[in-house]
């Protein structure tokens, strides 16, 4: 599990590090401050490098789909909202 933190400007170094410390004792693999909302794709550059890292090696399950693609419109809002 790699944990992202959307950091708004208003959240402070301290509040970063709690969360990342209640993250990474909870099991996650790296727990990233992240802000490419404000950055772009730099902001989210560690993120990805840590999702890379976590997932290096690892087999990929089978992909499953969340709903029949033949389904209505509505039953896949449905499936995706509940």
């Amino acid at each position: 599990v790699v944990v992202a933190i959307t950091r708004p400007y208003d959240d402070t170094a301290e509040e970063t590090r709690i969360v990342q410390q209640v993250a990474l004792e909870a099991g996650a693999e790296a727990c990233i401050p992240a802000r490419n909302w404000k950055e772009g794709s730099l902001g989210a550059k560690a993120l990805a490098e840590a999702v890379c890292r976590a997932t290096d090696g690892k087999p990929t399950p089978p992909l499953r789909q969340l709903y029949d693609l033949n389904a209505s419109l509505e039953d896949k809002i449905r499936a995706v909202a509940t």
